[in-house]
């Protein structure tokens, strides 16, 4: 079970779709930001990287590409320095069809993850598809 009071159980985790009500509550009595994107309808990467930045309201500058993810992923100035839970919902079509960028944004989410505990500032990410070696996330 992952305590939102503990920063240094931010990371990436595989999380059902179900799961959400329970983790957003427990996220929001923590004082954790919960933001849920479904990236269903997103019919690449392409299209989840500017959904992502316009759900996490990135600035102007946010180029939609894996590095500019990551750069605003961890800039206090572009996601605030409190704790934020991410849940992704609606991956398993990009899991399937596009396996590397699935892997790619796992990591790319994975590092902002870890730079951001190490800051202090916790940022969680549950994703609802598949991937093989994610730890659940309960809350």
């Amino acid at each position: 079970m992952v305590d939102f009071k503990q920063p240094e159980t931010s990371g990436v985790y595989g999380a059902g779709a179900a799961q959400w009500p329970a983790l957003e509550a427990a996220a929001r009595r923590a004082g954790v930001n919960a933001i849920r994107v479904d990236a269903s309808g997103a019919a690449d990467i392409d299209a989840l990287l500017v959904d992502l930045g316009r759900s996490l309201r990135f600035p102007d500058w946010y180029g939609a590409n894996f590095d500019a993810l990551h750069d605003c992923l961890t800039d206090p100035g572009c996601l605030p320095p409190d704790g934020h839970l991410l849940f992704l919902t609606g991956l398993e079509i990009l899991e399937l069809e596009t396996p590397e960028d699935f892997l790619i944004l796992l990591d790319v989410l994975g590092s902002a993850a870890e730079i951001r505990r190490q800051a202090g500032h916790p940022l969680w990410v549950a994703v609802d598809a598949a991937a093989a070696g994610l730890p659940a996330l309960t809350g």
